[in-house]
């Protein structure tokens, strides 16, 4: 259930806002609705604050706003920022508090915002606003520095004070529209998170599109033959379109897992540099041998074990990176996809990691059925032509495209394997795939004929004509003539059922 909280903002030259609070994880990102326009996404220019003129409404001038040209519709804004310093407390929403500002009107408000769950390190906050028309805001959003983020005055004072003399800059910023017509700001911590979600959010919206209008378009009358079949393919579309959506929202979520992980990092590092030498060459000696017994663990292919061994050492050392290619395996083989994917992001490899980097990527794009990632993946690793992974990598294009029913391009990286593959096993598989995209395409080709219509003709001259009676054809006489037969036949079929794999049908011949 929702709490409501009525702060009256500190400084009398901030504005009082209405704020209420959610702590439903539902209340995230919205994904988008069926029936719904698609969500819109702006990536905002960051504009920072100048002294005079940006300012010039909270900074106390003596200039008054006429009644006549003062908004009066309120609408709510909702806000979200990943913070792992914030969390404090795994057990219950922790909160925080961060500054809002208008940059249009230079109007500034201090946020309260709430952990969305316990132990999330994902915080939100939804406000009012009341002084202008929500689309013409030129919003910034600020994060108080460490040393002021206890709710005080003197510490209000301060950061209005670096605010002012622009000691301070906005965080990169995506304020979108949900499918539902609530305006979001999504906040990061640097331009390329906030870029890589604005795709993502982007896309997320167009699928979505797609998605609506394949829905409308199977729910008109499906007046013929060929209609219906057209209609199975926009559905299959459909599907695939539902797959991509959803990978675009994962793909939203892990940036956001991925803003935590680093921050947890840089608190690690920082907490690391308060020890004395000794104490922090204890816990170096502790990081090594939690990440030689997870290297063990992980020879023996027992990755749970080797998962906890491999966090334990990153938590102690977390400025080494050598690990984390290993860590992210772990957590592939113990299906923590979207989390896998965030630490071999992070992980550190060198030139001859790469490729299998990239390869185990795809693997997990392909878990995960993001099929686009997937293929993007496995065709830097094709073309590399490693002996071992490239075919592996083909291959998994080959089922890609043929689960897609895109036979034809499903052909060339199948044979690929054949022509490069040095394991029969991995052949014999690929010789079944072209033998069934080799039935897909004859079916496909004849599936929309109900009638076949097959003829002969043919020419034979014999040179000495045999005469025999009717009812003896194993012998005759030779009459010493040349004669010419011209041969004629012909088939009509009507095929009332046609499979993938069997059909039914009628024939008559002559």
């Amino acid at each position: 259930m929702k709490r409501q909280h009525l702060t009256r903002l500190l400084l009398s030259n901030f504005i009082l806002l209405t704020l209420s609070f959610g702590v439903e994880a539902q209340d995230k990102i919205e994904p988008q609705a069926q029936g719904s326009s698609p969500a819109k996404t702006n990536l905002k220019k960051q504009k920072h604050p100048t002294a005079d003129k940006d300012m010039a409404m909270p900074l106390n001038t003596k200039k008054k706003e006429k009644k006549g040209n003062q908004q009066t519709r309120n609408q709510n804004l909702r806000i979200y920022y990943a913070s792992s310093p914030w969390n404090q407390d795994s057990t219950q929403p922790d909160s925080a508090y961060l500054f809002f500002r208008d940059g249009h009107s230079g109007k500034l408000a201090k946020i309260l915002i709430e952990e969305t769950e316990p132990d999330s390190s994902t915080f939100e906050g939804n406000f009012s606003i009341g002084w202008v028309d929500i689309d013409s805001l030129e919003p910034e959003v600020y994060i108080p520095p460490e040393g002021m983020r206890e709710n005080s005055d003197a510490n209000m004072a301060k950061f209005y004070k670096l605010l002012s003399d622009k000691k301070v800059t906005s965080k990169p910023l995506v304020f979108r529209t949900s499918p539902e017509g609530q305006k979001i700001l999504e906040v990061y911590d640097t331009q390329e998170q906030a870029v890589a979600a604005k795709a993502a959010f982007d896309r997320e919206a167009e699928l979505a599109r797609q998605a609506e209008a394949a829905k409308n378009a199977l729910s008109k009358p499906i007046p013929d033959e060929a209609s219906v079949e057209a209609a199975k393919m926009a559905e299959r579309q459909a599907a695939l379109d539902l797959m991509a959506q959803e990978a675009a929202k994962r793909e939203g979520d892990r940036i956001r897992l991925e803003q935590i992980e680093r921050q947890r990092t840089e608190e690690r590092i920082k907490q690391q540099a308060l020890l004395t030498e000794k104490a922090r060459l204890n816990r170096l000696a502790q990081a090594k041998e939690y990440s030689d017994a997870a290297l063990d663990f992980y020879r023996l292919g027992q990755f749970k074990e080797a998962e906890e061994a491999f966090r334990q050492s990153v938590q102690l050392d977390p400025e080494n990176k050598d690990y984390y290619f290993k860590y992210a395996i772990t957590l592939y083989r113990n299906e923590k996809f979207n989390e896998a994917l965030v630490v071999m992001k992070l992980a550190d490899t060198n030139e001859g990691m790469n490729l299998e980097k990239e390869y185990y990527m795809g693997l997990i794009h392909f878990r995960l059925k993001e099929l686009d990632s997937a293929l993007s993946k496995f065709s830097v690793v094709q073309n590399a032509n490693d002996p071992s992974m490239s075919p592996s990598a083909a291959f998994y294009r080959g089922v890609i495209f043929y689960n897609q029913e895109k036979f034809t391009e499903a052909k060339a990286p199948f044979e690929w394997v054949l022509d490069v593959s040095q394991d029969p096993a991995l052949d014999n598989r690929a010789e079944e795939y072209l033998e069934k995209i080799a039935q897909m395409i004859a079916y496909n080709k004849n599936k929309a004929k109900k009638f076949l219509v097959n003829g002969s003709a043919g020419v034979m001259h014999d040179s000495n004509v045999l005469l025999a009676p009717d009812n003896v054809t194993s012998q005759g006489s030779a009459t010493e003539e040349a004669d010419t037969r011209y041969i004629l036949g012909g088939d009509l079929e009507y095929r009332w059922i046609q499979g993938k794999t069997n059909d039914l049908s009628t024939k008559l011949s002559s």
